[in-house]
């Protein structure tokens, strides 16, 4: 029979190294792209179900800002998992596109200033574990 390590065995062997810092900082980020995602596909559903079903010019602006949501929502997605997956050039490229789709967003004056800028900052520490952390 196996010996098998208790709960407490196993808290307690945990050595406080740069490399696990890292990868506690690199799970911390995981969930903040996670939970921006969530938060803007529910600010989506919320305005696409709440808006009157009337054509006018400025419906098509809404319509195309709400298109950077979706797709502001897609690669932040794609950057979680590109974080789970640990590959280095779908993190960066992921990371880049998030970057100009947040500025994009940020210009045309989105409601979600802070999801915006929250997603900005994962977008730039992604980039930076890309290039530092041993994936």
């Amino acid at each position: 029979m196996r010996k098998r390590d208790t709960l407490w065995e196993t808290i307690t062997s945990i050595r406080l190294t740069k490399l696990f810092f890292l990868r506690l900082f690199e799970g911390l980020i995981l969930f903040i792209a996670l939970g921006s995602a969530i938060r803007f596909s529910r600010q989506l559903w919320n305005i696409l179900f709440e808006m009157p079903f009337k054509f006018k010019l400025s419906d098509t602006a809404m319509n195309i800002m709400l298109y950077g949501d979706f797709a502001y929502v897609l690669i932040m997605v794609g950057l979680a998992i590109g974080i789970l997956a640990a590959n280095k050039r779908f993190i960066r490229v992921a990371s880049v596109i998030t970057i100009f789709l947040a500025i994009v967003l940020l210009l045309a004056k989105s409601p979600l200033l802070i999801t915006n800028i929250l997603g900005m900052l994962v977008s730039l520490i992604g980039i930076w574990f890309s290039y530092r952390a041993k994936l």
